[in-house]
């Protein structure tokens, strides 16, 4: 018998790199429904009618469904969550047919269609969709009927981005009082759409709303520039920040305030633009782009910052501002010249080992944060002092930024705060939702202020579907058996033990932080779980601090709130108690900070009794909680890419509704047992090497029939040779087979090989199995 072991290689040009099972490849998994898609969660009427909301080809794409009768907010998801692309864009007919069928609705239901896209009119778009798609300039599926939704009789309209953000946030403030709304972030509608919607200019095939054209007496707000200005400038400029007056249950929006910021470069370059605008947004996001390469990498920017916390006296002394002066007299600058300067650009991997490159990012992040506080505070004091009005809501995507708003909170006078928890684009879909109600009742507008609003806005995934993505990866789970009554003491006493658990129930919610339905669990006691979960599971930056889910009535027990629901969607950033912060380490951050979850049983009762369990045993009433995905991910959705995630980190603990699992060790024994490969829908095998052809690293690239593509990386030669021998057949008389091999065949085969252990290849075995690609029975 040959040496198994030894066996050479093919060259990439003389193997086939997709290996293929015997029923062949599908089609590209962009058009394949995701196993479980057509479950219902929610019954509807026969006869109801719904607004049907849309943020699409941009980033975070989004649908909304809003009951056109009565306002309630029945269905939100981002289009990142079935696609596990984060922050995907453009067409959202798979995302709008997941989100009816969910509903148990047809297109016929929809009576009222809104939609934004902040780049460019959408309507006008679709006009040149077909000799688009015909040319290659976008995807086939921007032309599907449930994107364009060309068959939809519904009435269709488009709205501003601000005033999309305006109606994400303004309907569950929960204010009855007289209110302002303040939206900030990185880049807006562009003024020229604004000019075209109030004039004969307008060519769109829908209508269209801006403040200019549905808000009465706006051209009496401050507009910055002037609208004079903006009438007649060379530049172009887009929606910077925004400050509207809301009052009579909003029956009654007026614009107080608003700046445009000039587009300073052609928007075809690098991202429309946005690095070279002077929205408070775009220059936060030229810092995360400069630091870590990516303009989408703000909360980093946040985290990173407060590691300048001993520094911060000498950066108020020393470093020059990025952006400096008031919003609203005019006199806001960007120091241009300063942000083109920075040094070192883009070189964050190399920090690790450079404490100098390091501590230069530190401060870069730690002054402009400094910058956006103050401006922003200076802001908020102004339009009180201005309007005397006392509740304040903040929407944008700046309004993710909780060290900001927990400053606001504390030092801007205003009696109650809102930050909602879909602040960002992912919120935008529900504006429209929420503005095309308001247009529908235009009598009785007053329904808009909802009473109060769930977060969990996702499907709801029944037992059905859960067992059978528990069958489908059975051999690598095994259920905990554990009693319903019994459930939350029994995984407090896991999470006490040092356990780090997955959490998964109920509905998602919708928006960037994770609330308890789709959560990484953890012991904020335990020191060890910071770096344990960020390199480990999360495979992220060490840096990066981690949240505490907090019971509400327990709040200023902690930290330093006097509002017992303070934070009840992770959107502030308040000071732990100095007595307090050895006895949480996990969650308080270098600073003495955490961004806390208020969590109350109204908003939560599973997760809320959880956490009290937690307390019961061990006297501390939160839970560290960060968001369920894996490196690269968003937030897990379904239960199969929740299953995914446990199996491909090292979380401990999978909890699916009221059922536990843990991951199956494989036996020692395994000279008595059969290894199959998995059966997969398709695989490709990809191989990095060096400039001088040697092999860096090898990835697997498998689609396990959920439709999604999965990256896997070989640990060493050795792992894939012998996973390319099983597959091939090559210990069962060199042809390829469906019957299993016998272990005892395999390590025979290996050991003719003097350089070989059993043991080497015992493990190499049992890491196969971990990541899915074989089954040892």
């Amino acid at each position: 018998m040959y040496a198994a072991w030894c066996l050479l290689l093919a060259a990439p040009s003389e193997r086939a790199t997709t290996f293929q099972r015997h029923h062949g490849v599908h089609a590209s998994p962009r058009s394949r429904s995701r196993p479980g898609s057509r479950a219902v969660i929610v019954m509807a009427a026969r006869d109801r009618k719904v607004v049907l909301g849309l943020c699409k080809y941009s980033h975070d794409s989004s649908v909304a469904v809003v009951d056109a009768e009565t306002g309630q907010l029945l269905f939100a998801a981002a289009k990142e969550r079935l696609t596990r692309r984060k922050h995907d864009g453009g067409p959202v007919g798979q995302l709008v047919e997941h989100a009816l069928d969910s509903l148990g609705l047809s297109l016929d239901a929809v009576e009222l269609v809104v939609s934004n896209n902040h780049h460019f009119r959408i309507s006008d778009y679709e006009k040149r969709l077909p000799f688009a798609a015909a040319i290659g300039y976008v995807e086939e599926d921007a032309l599907d009927s449930w994107n364009t939704l060309a068959s939809c009789k519904a009435r269709k309209m488009e709205i501003s981005h601000h005033i999309a953000h305006l109606f994400s946030t303004a309907p569950y403030s929960g204010f009855k009082d007289e209110h302002l709304v303040i939206v900030m972030d990185g880049m807006g509608e562009a003024f020229r759409e604004f000019a075209r919607s109030r004039g004969d200019g307008d060519t769109g095939s829908c209508d269209y709303a801006t403040e200019l054209n549905s808000m009465p007496d706006s051209v009496q707000a401050q507009w910055m520039p002037p609208l004079a200005v903006l009438n007649t400038a060379e530049y172009g400029h887009r929606e910077a920040e925004s400050v509207y007056r809301v009052k009579n249950g909003m029956r009654d929006v007026s614009l107080e305030f608003k700046r445009f910021a000039r587009e300073n470069s052609p928007p075809e370059l690098y991202n429309h633009g946005f690095e070279n605008m002077d929205s408070l947004g775009a220059v936060y996001s030229r810092i995360s782009s400069h630091i870590f390469g990516d303009w989408n990498a703000c909360g980093k920017v946040q985290g990173l910052a407060s590691y300048a916390v001993e520094k911060s006296e000498r950066l108020r002394r020393t470093n020059k501002p990025f952006m400096r002066g008031s919003l609203l007299d005019g006199s806001f600058r960007v120091e241009w010249e300063h942000l083109a300067s920075l040094a070192n650009t883009n070189r964050w991997s190399e920090s690790k080992k450079n404490p100098d490159l390091f501590s230069q990012y530190v401060c870069d992040a730690a002054q402009v944060q400094l910058d956006l506080e103050t401006v922003v505070l200076d802001l908020l004091h102004g339009m009180q002092k201005r309007t005397g009005i006392r509740h304040v809501a903040l929407a944008g995507g700046v309004a993710l930024n909780s060290t900001m708003n927990g400053r606001i909170i504390r030092e801007c006078g205003f009696e109650e705060v809102y930050i909602s928890p879909f602040p960002g684009d992912e919120g935008i879909a529900i504006g429209c939702a929420m503005y095309g109600y308001s247009s529908i009742h235009t009598n009785s507008a007053e329904c808009l202020t909802q009473a109060s609003m769930s977060p969990y806005l996702g499907r709801e995934y029944g037992k059905e579907e859960i067992d059978e993505a528990v069958s489908l990866h059975a051999a690598w789970l095994d259920r905990v058996k554990v009693k319903k009554a019994e459930l939350f003491s029994c995984v407090a006493e896991m999470l006490a033990e040092g356990k780090v658990v997955a959490w998964f129930q109920g509905r998602a919610e919708v928006g960037a932080r994770a609330l308890g339905n789709r959560s990484i669990l953890a012991d904020p006691r335990n020191a060890s779980m910071v770096d344990r979960i960020n390199v480990n599971i999360k495979q992220r930056e060490t840096f990066r601090p981690f949240a505490p889910s907090v019971l509400s009535e327990h709040v200023a027990d902690y930290f330093e709130a006097d509002q017992p629901n303070i934070s009840p969607y992770m959107s502030v950033t308040v000071p732990v108690l100095k007595e307090k912060r050895a006895v949480v380490p996990a969650i308080t951050h270098i600073d003495g900070t955490a961004r806390l979850q208020t969590v109350s049983r109204v908003q939560n009762e599973r997760f809320y009794r959880l956490i009290e369990a937690f307390m019961d045993l061990t006297g501390v009433p939160m839970l560290l909680n960060t968001s369920l995905n894996i490196a690269g991910e968003p937030i897990v959705e379904t239960p199969i890419d929740c299953i995914r995630a446990f199996l491909a980190s090292a979380i401990d603990v999978l909890v699916l509704g009221d059922d536990v699992y843990t991951k199956r060790a494989p036996t020692r024994a395994l000279r008595d047992s059969l290894v199959r490969v998995v059966d997969q829908t398709y695989f490709r095998v990809e191989q990095t090497r060096n400039m001088e052809g040697d092999v860096s690293y090898t990835h697997m690239v498998v689609d396990r029939g959920d439709g999604l593509e999965t990256r896997i990386k070989f640990d060493c030669a050795e792992e894939y040779e012998l996973f390319n021998l099983l597959f091939t057949g090559e210990f069962m008389h060199g042809s390829a087979t469906d019957e299993p091999t016998p272990v005892d065949v395999i390590i025979d085969n290996c050991l003719e090989d003097e350089d070989v252990l059993e043991e080497q290849v015992i493990q190499l075995l049992e890491s196969l199995s971990e990541k899915r690609l074989i089954v040892i029975e």
